[in-house]
């Protein structure tokens, strides 16, 4: 089954194995969920560094058809700490 996909971000053209790679992950996606709406987020990388460019993908409720996907060009990583999660 194949579902929507809605950008909510502008991203620059990707290069065919980029297109391959995030083809392969919603194809995975889509066989381990039941809809998109169950989707609390997956990170697509776009190139082998983990702080460079990336996808996120998640679902909406009430959107059980649709993929939203967010480009960003580089990777901002957070540390959180158990006190930090907690209060949050």
């Amino acid at each position: 089954m194949t579902h929507n996909i809605e950008w909510e971000s502008e991203h620059p053209e990707f290069t065919e194995n980029q297109r391959k790679k995030i083809a392969q992950e919603l194809a995975h996606l889509t066989e381990e969920l039941d809809q998109p709406s169950d989707l609390i987020f997956h990170h697509i990388w776009l190139t082998e560094d983990t702080d460079g460019p990336a996808i996120m993908v998640y679902g909406k409720p009430d959107h059980n058809d649709t993929f939203f996907m967010s480009y960003y060009e580089e990777t901002k990583w957070v540390t959180l700490d158990e006190d930090d999660a907690l209060e949050n």
